[in-house]
């Protein structure tokens, strides 16, 4: 964040008089953890479902903080900014200090592949222009703000995330960050306990199309039939990605007129991006793009193109060549927990614990369906939350789904919901041995170590609150153990 006065930042969120004698100090970034306050930061006092900013202004004024935003008064004297609400004080701030800015905003929503596709295009724009990304999983009413809060003079473009849980969020986040550019992964049956159903789904992710006016561009996946919905609707300019043809010809096509968004280096023109020929092979998978050319994605998984192809799009609107964008795409890794590859002994373990719903898991079992390993293939699949009135089918769906996937040799699922996966399975015709139940990740890990042997190669996923990164970390240590004790 640039350096502002206290003054500025109290107007912009229309906080009580600050006293004159600090109004000219200058913040030089917005804190909300006292335990990781640097000189000069503003704490924000915000107030969480487990604590309250509130008391724990003291201490981040004691350890080197300005001043703090609050909705209440505190133990203690320190300068303060009060406003009734400071969550929605943040949102408020983050929203004027976006417009004070002239670089360009891509914003990345949908049901799947949003922090994949976040990374990738963070991975191809940063060959051109220094910018930044939304931090870690920040993509709320919080973590929108701070995220952009990142941005200073020196940056030209930002990344930001957009997840929403219910209608009317994304609209909300869309109004702090102001993209000029909107992509749109993909829809599918999730968050379906806050959007009731798929066209719910679709109708809360095309509030960031909406949010576009007429003059922004998105970037859409032509290959899902919701997304092709929205993206005939749209009033502004759309570019399509995608691995099949429903434009005519392949690679990289412009279409209609140029267009300036608010930094003259940025002379945009809307493009469509497709990709084919797509190879996986264990930790890579390539695929032909724009006049041929190949790229090689170190990230496993054919999801993993759609990300990249998204990535191209936006690349190409911003009048990157076909060089630099590759150059960006072969430089993109797979984030935490999302398709990580460890290889521990003689055993590969696929880290993909960081979410599930029912489209990622689908992509899961391709990807451990396409490795090739002499040994077997263990899927470890928890519960898929938030999935409402249809979570029973969504996992008996998947029961099904492993049941017809003859190549898979052992299944441990996880949590109570996916009783229902192993119920299903077993009805429709894997063997009874063959899957398995447990209660918690703790357990799951108990069971791995009875049946895992050299060779085999081990896929872990489930939604945010199972924890299977437990599950990971506990077939880290016993077969790091097992390594240094015949070392």
């Amino acid at each position: 964040m640039r350096s502002l006065k206290l003054g500025e930042i109290a107007a912009s969120i229309g906080a009580a008089s600050v006293d004159p004698a600090v109004a000219s100090v200058e913040a030089r970034g917005v804190a909300t953890d006292s335990r990781q306050i640097r000189s000069g930061a503003l704490f924000w006092a915000l107030i969480g479902e487990r604590h309250d900013g509130h008391e724990f202004v003291g201490q981040a004024l004691a350890a080197g903080a300005i001043a703090a935003v609050v909705s209440r008064g505190f133990v203690g004297e320190g300068p303060l900014l009060r406003v009734p609400d400071t969550k929605r004080a943040l949102g408020q701030f983050a929203a004027w200090y976006r417009r004070s800015w002239s670089g360009t905003v891509i914003a990345v929503t949908g049901s799947v592949g949003k922090t994949s596709t976040r990374e990738a295009i963070y991975a191809v724009l940063s060959q051109r222009w220094p910018g930044v990304r939304s931090i870690k999983n920040f993509n709320n009413e919080i973590g929108v703000p701070l995220s952009l809060l990142q941005v200073g003079p020196e940056h030209e473009f930002a990344v930001m995330e957009l997840g929403a849980s219910g209608p009317g969020e994304i609209a909300r986040l869309a109004e702090i960050a102001g993209p000029q550019i909107g992509v749109l992964t993909a829809i599918g049956p999730v968050h379906l306990e806050g959007f009731g159903s798929l066209e719910g789904v679709a109708r809360a992710k095309s509030e960031l199309i909406a949010a576009l006016g007429d003059t922004g561009t998105a970037v859409l996946n032509a290959d899902d039939p919701w997304v092709r919905v929205i993206g005939d609707t749209a009033r502004c300019r759309v570019a399509w990605f995608g691995t099949g043809q429903r434009v005519q010809g392949s690679g990289f096509r412009v279409q209609g007129s140029e267009f300036k968004v608010q930094r003259s280096m940025f002379s945009v023109q809307s493009s469509d991006v497709w990709g084919h020929s797509i190879e996986v092979a264990g930790e890579t998978v390539s695929f032909r793009f724009g006049g041929g050319r190949r790229v090689t994605l170190q990230a496993p998984g054919r999801h993993q193109v759609y990300a990249a192809l998204a990535a191209g799009a936006v690349g190409r609107c911003l009048g990157m060549d076909d060089e630099e964008i590759a150059a960006g795409l072969e430089s993109y890794r797979s984030p935490a927990m999302r398709c990580q590859v460890e290889r521990l002994g003689e055993v590969t373990v696929i880290n993909d614990a960081y979410n599930a719903s029912p489209p990622s898991m689908w992509a899961a079992l391709d990807l451990l369906g396409n490795w090739q390993t002499e040994g077997r293939r263990v899927l470890v699949c928890g519960d898929m939350m938030e999935l409402g009135p249809a979570e029973v089918h969504w996992h008996r769906r998947l029961g099904q789904e492993i049941a017809q996937r003859r190549w898979l040799d052992r299944c441990v699922a996880v949590g109570p919901l996916s009783a229902k996966v192993v119920e299903e399975a077993r009805r429709t015709g894997m063997s009874p041995g063959s899957i398995s139940h447990c209660d918690s990740a703790g357990q799951a890990c108990v069971v791995l170590k009875q049946i895992v042997r050299d060779g085999d190669v081990v896929l872990v996923k489930g939604s945010r609150a199972m924890q299977l990164e437990d599950t990971v970390q506990g077939l880290r240590e016993w077969l790091n153990a097992g390594v240094q004790a015949l070392a």
